[in-house]
């Protein structure tokens, strides 16, 4: 069972990743995201977390007077939940971007 839904979230990534396009100088992107995690493992090898999931919305604005160049912000919800226990962590980085455009396509 849960093979089936790991198997439906890689094929919702997939989907959602080829069908975002930018198509003007603003783009706003949000994304699911499934975690697994490679961290600790209790004494009986159990691993502490388990298997959690997220979203993603990241905004970026190409600079209109630099063409080339953009900038934007990214804000990540994850939840994972900690194995044998009705608790979970959740992480809410946000993080600022910039770089350069590599392909634009035609206005």
């Amino acid at each position: 069972m849960k093979a089936k839904h790991a198997l439906l979230v890689v094929l919702v990534l997939a989907a959602a990743g080829a069908w975002a396009q930018v198509t003007s100088d603003f783009s706003l992107v949000l994304n699911p995201a499934l975690n697994i995690s490679l961290g600790p493992k209790l004494p009986d090898g159990t691993p502490y977390y388990t298997i959690g999931g997220g979203v993603s919305l990241k905004g970026e604005y190409v600079l209109p007077f630099a063409p080339f160049l953009y900038t934007g912000l990214a804000l990540d919800a994850d939840l994972v939940p900690i194995n044998s226990a009705q608790k979970s962590v959740t992480y809410c980085p946000l993080g600022r971007s910039w770089g350069r455009v590599i392909l634009r396509s035609p206005a």
